[in-house]
């Protein structure tokens, strides 16, 4: 097994290139790279690159990305997970980050870098002309300009009376003409149609896919159609898939037995697919001996218990993760995003039978309650 020079933190490097592709990988957003701490001596980083496994292709960065701290102890290497400086086309795949110092080169563990863990701009409509043939009454045409990511799947539809009757109308962004005769009534003194626009993104790996939607009010008079209309957002609906998550923690101050220093607000970050089971609630119970000798509850605490598995666990992060619950804080997070604060977590894994990487399960227990104190009939009170 390879030691990491940062063996307490959410992503390892090593001090030198060694092939550990049966060991696992993280994910990380495309944009994005984990965020990462490397305890160094007294180097500073000449270099900043992600070199892509399967194909040995490398992605130059800018090394202003990585910020070089000084301590007593030698100076600490941190990248904050900030967008990078030239993401790697999609669709992606397995990196390395290679950092170069001006004394040695270090190796991360292979990430997995992928779109299904970015988040993106809602798709949006707008009115960018309106054209009438003659004199009102006569047919007449709205540009609708629709706007949204630069991948998946963009599409437009239109709901004439409201009525969850919906008509297709175009696949794709950019300009499209809605036309008058599209309308069963165009001429209808006071129109007001939804026009829905969605978007929709399914990765191989991950089938749930995202899904994003607006619907908007397009109101107008349908004999001067060019001098009455508006168009209104009515409501957004955002669905990321749910198991993607990001699980992060950091502390209040340096913990410096771990070389992990978190003075410059930097955060450890876990990208992966977690299988999340309904929560289970734990009660942990305190008694205490009256003058008669008879136990009472005197102070009772109520949590609630996620279990959130993932796979694969590469070796590494067990310790990383089993040192997480010496952190003061601790949060999880979708991509909507809904960040869930946590009260404890521990971290297990075990193996697979016919697998090289293992599976990790993290133990989370939030939405603490405590109810101390209790009166004669032995009632808790809060």
């Amino acid at each position: 097994m390879h030691k990491p020079v940062n063996p307490y933190a959410a992503l390892a490097f090593y001090s030198q290139d060694v092939d550990i592709s049966l060991k696992g990988w993280v994910y990380s957003p495309l944009t994005k790279f984990p965020a990462f701490i490397i305890p160094v001596a007294s180097e500073t980083v000449s270099a900043f690159a992600l070199l892509n496994v399967e194909t040995g292709g490398v992605t130059v960065q800018n090394v202003a990305l990585i910020d070089t701290i000084a301590t007593t102890d030698g100076n600490i290497l941190i990248y904050d997970g900030s967008t990078l400086t030239t993401p790697p086309a999609y669709p992606g795949g397995k990196f390395r980050a290679r950092i170069t110092t001006s004394g040695n080169t270090y190796y991360s563990h292979q990430v997995c870098m992928t779109r299904f863990f970015d988040t993106v701009t809602a798709p949006a409509l707008s009115i960018t002309d309106c054209a009438i043939t003659g004199e009102p009454g006569d047919p007449y045409s709205f540009e609708i300009t629709i706007t949204g990511p630069t991948y998946g799947n963009v599409r437009l539809s239109l709901d004439e009376t409201q009525s969850g009757a919906w008509q297709v109308l175009n696949v794709g962004t950019g300009a499209y003409d809605l036309l008058s005769g599209t309308l069963a009534d165009p001429y209808n003194v006071s129109i007001a149609a939804f026009l829905r626009v969605e978007w929709f993104y399914q990765d191989v790996n991950f089938p749930a896919g995202h899904y994003i939607r607006r619907i908007y009010t397009l109101s107008f008079d349908g004999t001067d159609p060019c001098n009455t209309d508006s168009l209104t957002l009515n409501t957004t609906l955002t669905q990321y898939a749910p198991e993607a998550m990001l699980f992060e923690w950091w502390n209040s101050t340096d913990l410096k037995p771990f070389d992990m220093y978190y003075a410059s607000g930097f955060k450890n970050q876990l990208y992966h697919k977690f299988a999340l089971d309904s929560p289970s609630p734990v009660t942990d119970e305190e008694y205490e001996e009256n003058g008669e000798g008879d136990l009472f509850l005197s102070a009772l605490t109520v949590t609630h218990q996620y279990n959130a598995d993932f796979w694969p666990c590469p070796d590494y992060l067990v310790l990383a993760l089993k040192t997480a619950r010496q952190h003061d804080n601790k949060t999880i997070s979708t991509l909507d995003p809904v960040t869930t604060t946590i009260v404890e977590v521990d971290a297990t894994d075990v193996g697979i039978d016919q697998e090289h990487n293992r599976q990790g399960r993290l133990s989370m227990r939030v939405d603490k309650a405590y109810i101390g104190g209790c009166v004669d009939e032995y009632e808790l009170v809060p």
